[in-house]
C-alpha cells in the first residue's frame, strides 16, 4: 500500500520517538588504545572488554600516525586510551590535535611517569591511568568517562522532519508549538518542523519542559518571567499560559527554581 509522504513521516517519527529513549542502550561504544608497546596493549584490549558491561568494539595501535589516519577516515571513536611517551610522538601534543579536530572523542592518557602529569592540562579535559594500570582502576575511569558520555547524551534528541533526520540541542530550544498536524520546534538558529504528537515528543524530553498550554511546550532553562497569563523568554518573546495548565505549570515551575537553587 503506499503512503503519502506526510503519512511516512508521521509513522517514521512516531517510530524514533518511541525507540529513541532505547537508541543509546544498543550503540556498541567503540574504544580505541593507543601504546607502542605491543604487549600493553594486547593486556589493555584484554582488561577494557573485561570493564565494560555493554557492548564496546576495541581497535588498537602501536603506530600514532595509523591510529590518526584511522580517526581521519571518519571512523567513530568514542574513547581514545593514549600513551604519554610514544617513541616517535609527543602524545600530550597529539590530544590535543586530536581534541582540536574532534571534540567529542573522550582522552585517557596512560603514562608511567607521574611528572609527566602537569602538562596533560594542554589538551584539555582528560582522564589519567599511571602504569602498571590495575583492573580496578581502569573500570573506576572508563565508568566516570562512560556516566559523562551518557549525560552529555541526554542532551540530544533525533527527530524526523520533513528535510531529513534533525539531531536537536535540547539547550537551544525555546519552546515547541503544536499547529494542527505538525509541531514546530523554535530554536536559537532555525524552526523545524516535526510531524508527530506533542504527548509523543514530550515523552522524549527531559523534565526541565513545562506544558503552558495545549499547544506549547517551553524550555524553562529559556523563561525569564512566569505569570498566569503568560511565559517570557529570553529570546523576548511570550507564550501563551493556558488556565487549565497554570496551576500544575506554576507549581513544576517553582520546583525546577527550587532545585536550581539548591544546586
Amino acid at each position: 500500500m503506499r503512503l503519502r509522504l506526510s503519512q511516512y513521516l508521521r509513522q517514521s517519527a512516531s517510530v524514533m520517538g518511541k525507540n529513541n529513549r532505547n537508541q543509546r542502550e544498543r550503540v556498541m561504544r567503540k574504544i580505541v588504545i593507543c601504546d607502542d608497546n605491543s604487549a600493553i596493549l594486547k593486556e589493555l584490549k584484554s582488561q577494557v572488554i573485561q570493564c565494560i558491561e555493554e557492548p564496546v568494539q576495541v581497535e588498537v595501535f602501536s603506530e600514532p600516525e595509523e591510529m590518526k589516519r584511522y580517526i581521519q577516515s571518519g571512523a567513530r571513536v568514542d574513547i581514545l586510551l593514549l600513551d604519554i611517551i610514544l617513541e616517535d610522538e609527543d602524545g600530550i601534543m597529539l590530544a590535543k590535535e586530536i581534541r582540536d579536530g574532534w571534540p567529542d572523542i573522550r582522552i585517557v592518557f596512560i603514562t608511567g611517569y607521574l611528572e609527566q602529569a602537569k602538562r596533560v592540562f594542554l589538551a584539555g579535559p582528560v582522564y589519567f591511568l599511571i602504569k602498571p594500570i590495575s583492573q580496578e582502576n581502569l573500570k573506576q575511569v572508563l565508568e566516570n568517562v562512560l556516566l559523562e558520555m551518557k549525560k552529555d547524551e541526554k542532551q540530544y534528541i533525533t527527530l524526523q522532519t520533513k528535510n531529513g533526520i534533525y539531531k536537536v540541542d535540547l539547550k537551544e530550544i525555546f519552546y515547541i508549538e503544536s499547529r494542527i498536524r505538525v509541531l514546530m520546534i523554535h530554536t536559537d538558529r532555525v524552526i523545524e518542523t516535526v510531524y508527530m504528537k506533542m504527548d509523543d515528543l514530550a515523552e522524549m524530553l527531559p523534565n526541565t519542559y513545562l506544558r503552558v498550554h495545549k499547544s506549547f511546550l517551553v524550555n524553562m532553562d529559556r523563561i525569564c518571567h512566569f505569570s498566569s497569563k503568560d511565559v517570557e523568554l529570553e529570546n523576548d518573546e511570550r507564550i501563551p499560559v493556558s488556565r487549565t495548565c497554570y496551576k500544575e505549570a506554576k507549581i513544576r515551575f517553582l520546583e525546577y527554581c527550587g532545585n536550581r537553587l539548591m544546586e
